[in-house]
């Protein structure tokens, strides 16, 4: 997270990831915190449904998860893009496994 004049961002581009430390565009590390797993969304570390060999394994964009499903679905605290809503994402939202993506329930 940055910080500028008393706001916090949630990235804005954090370049390498701040658990494992792998670059934009490559794979998180094994035992990354801040990997989910493809098949329930949750953090990968210690799910049971998580297998490191899955191809569908979250590729580090510079966001920590949710963002860009937040920026997506218009989600953001206060209305304010800066700071993205992921609460309202795991409230009103369902995690599909097959487009690995947050989609709103029906």
């Amino acid at each position: 997270m940055g910080v500028v004049r008393g706001k916090v961002f949630m990235s804005k581009k954090l370049g390498p990831c701040p658990d494992c430390g792998t670059p934009i565009g490559e794979r998180h590390r094994e035992g990354c915190d801040i990997e989910r797993c493809p098949h329930c969304a949750w953090a990968a570390l210690g799910c049971a449904h998580f297998h490191a060999d899955d191809p569908r394994r979250e590729v580090w964009n510079g966001k920590w998860p949710g963002e860009g499903d937040c920026e997506r679905l218009g989600f953001y605290s206060n209305g304010d893009p800066d700071f993205p809503d992921l609460n309202r994402l795991f409230t009103d939202c369902v995690w599909d496994a097959d487009t690995q993506r947050w989609e709103r329930k029906q």
